[in-house]
């Protein structure tokens, strides 16, 4: 029988369990019979409790045990145990067997419990509350055969027990006050609505899970079109290399030519807004005065420099840093002259003080922008666009439209005018130098000569710069004219530079020039790399080195 005993959800011996109600039944001496205990194992078991101030002690329900056996009460008012080893027709042990009815139940039982009350008390386990009332619960289920072997083909036998052998556990009866006492307790939540917040949440989660490895799904796939993977073969890695590199050089170009499309469109832009077209009319005084009171209003905080032009002034207002303004008629060689502290600033600036690689015209920072030196250099950028000063190369080279011959004969006058007065500067040679003595045997002709010792070294400049000239323009110049230099780069070999040289129209000198007199340079003196280059023999190798101190 304690094979079974798992099978009432509970680790007592039934068989003990039965004989000890019995036996505490037995033994009621006068105890009420509203006593709670007693009458809830009283109506359990089937078992009908008197009052004893009225006569009788308890009377239990006849039974009809298993087989022809039938208990009978006899004096004391105990009932005598079944047979022993009762067997059914299959050869099993019965334990007891209830009958059909609710008494045969309740006699099988006390039976059971007669017949297991020689046991020791030491295996049984008393009931308790939570216990008793689950086989309150269960007294309504009809119990039908009990039997001693726990075999597959019995088992099924059983019902509504759960299987032999298996054990579940019941949760615990509750009289609902722990339900009550939650519901009642402020700021606690139901546990259904919990459970269901619990649930959602888990589900969300679960969600989200599988949509973030989708979409790692999706990069990882991604990245495994465009990067060599493990497993991949050695073909289909070289051809991932191939694409990767394509599309990266693809990339880098893209970012360099927009890059270079906005600074193009910007300096062409500020460029444009730096033209200057000198009035053509002289102005009146008053009309002057009345520029001049429109230009002060619109710059209030610039103090314009006394004596200035009028029609730099809008220029002047703009960047204080203005110091002329220079054009060759028919050119894209036009632009505000600036002029900063030293040569670096605005050989990455334009005109607006922005940072661009096209930076803006701008006078050597040892120059004097009012009082004209000896020779006023003036730098700017030969940009391939043909921006700044790069049209100064047609002085120089042959092109498809002219030659530079022809070019000069074309263009043969500069503007040059400071703040303070317009001038005309006739061109006098055109030649390229080295900016390293490395490039010319140690040696470098000095153009960046704002002023001469003496009248002597400015003329022995002159005769340097005629016999380096790929032009003989047939102006004559002296050491007592004043000059500029236009200076930008060559690209015959590194660090090259070109130069256009202009001395200033004389006064009551005509500002025309009669270029028919102007021819090519059969044998100009170029710096020795400029040979190496063409693959030349230098025949100046050995000749006079002009310095500005001698």
């Amino acid at each position: 029988m304690s094979e079974n005993k798992d099978a009432y959800g509970r680790g007592a011996d039934l068989d003990g369990e039965i004989s000890d109600i019995l036996t505490e039944v037995s033994g009621y001496t006068g105890k009420h019979s509203g006593d709670d205990s007693i009458s809830e194992m009283a109506r359990r078991y089937g078992v009908r409790v008197t009052d004893p101030s009225v006569g009788g002690g308890y009377e239990p329900r006849p039974v009809q045990p298993a087989g022809s056996y039938r208990a009978q009460p006899r004096g004391d008012g105990r009932i005598p145990s079944p047979p022993k080893n009762k067997y059914d027709d299959k050869g099993a042990r019965i334990v007891y067997d209830a009958g059909d009815d609710e008494e045969n139940a309740i006699g099988g039982r006390i039976a059971a419990g007669r017949a297991a009350s020689s046991r020791s008390a030491e295996n049984t386990v008393p009931l308790s509350v939570a216990e008793r009332r689950r086989m309150i619960r269960e007294k309504s289920e009809q119990v039908r055969v009990l039997y001693d072997e726990d075999t597959a083909t019995h088992a099924s036998k059983e019902a509504p027990f759960e299987p032999i052998g298996e054990k579940k556990k019941l949760p615990p009866v509750s009289d609902g006050r722990e339900h009550r006492e939650r519901r009642d307790r402020p700021g606690k939540p139901d546990a259904k609505k919990a459970s269901a917040a619990k649930s959602k949440k888990k589900k969300n989660g679960k969600k989200n899970a599988a949509a973030n490895n989708g979409e790692l799904s999706k990069v990882r796939r991604i990245f495994k079109t465009f990067i060599p993977w493990n497993g991949d073969s050695r073909g289909e890695c070289v051809r991932k290399i191939v694409m990767d590199v394509s599309f990266l050089v693809l990339l880098i170009c893209a970012l360099y030519f927009t890059n270079y499309f906005i600074e193009l469109h910007e300096a062409i832009d500020t460029n444009k807004g730096t033209h200057v077209d000198p009035p053509a009319v002289t102005q009146t005084v008053d009309e002057n005065a009345a520029a001049w009171a429109e230009m002060r209003a619109k710059y209030p905080n610039v103090d314009f420099p006394e004596g200035m032009l009028i029609e730099y002034a809008d220029l002047y207002g703009r960047n204080q840093d203005t110091v002329g303004y220079v054009s060759i008629e028919n050119t894209g060689v036009f632009g505000a002259i600036v002029q900063a502290d030293d040569n670096e600033f605005y050989l990455k600036h334009d005109f607006r003080k922005v940072q661009t690689k096209y930076g803006q015209l701008y006078m050597d920072f040892r120059n004097s922008p009012k009082d004209l030196d000896d020779n006023t250099i003036i730098y700017g950028h030969h940009m391939k666009d043909g921006l700044m000063f790069a049209q100064l190369s047609d002085y120089y080279e042959d092109t498809k439209e002219h030659t530079a011959l022809e070019f000069y004969q074309q263009h043969p006058v500069i503007d040059y005018n400071t703040l303070f007065q317009n001038y005309k500067w006739k061109i006098c040679a055109v030649f390229v130098t080295n900016n390293r003595p490395s490039d010319d045997n140690g040696y470098m002709f000095n153009i960046i000569v704002p002023n001469f010792h003496t009248r002597e070294s400015l003329k022995a400049y002159i005769e340097a710069v005629k016999e380096r000239s790929i032009i003989d323009t047939g102006v004559d110049w002296n050491e007592n004219d004043k000059f500029i230099s236009l200076i930008t780069c060559a690209y015959d070999f590194n660090d090259e530079r070109l130069v256009v040289i202009a001395r200033m129209v004389r006064e009551g000198e005509p500002d025309t020039v009669n270029v028919n007199l102007a021819k090519r340079n059969g044998n100009p003196r170029y710096p020795q790399k400029w040979y190496d280059v063409k693959g030349q023999k230098n025949p100046y190798r050995d000749a006079f080195r002009w310095e500005p101190n001698t």
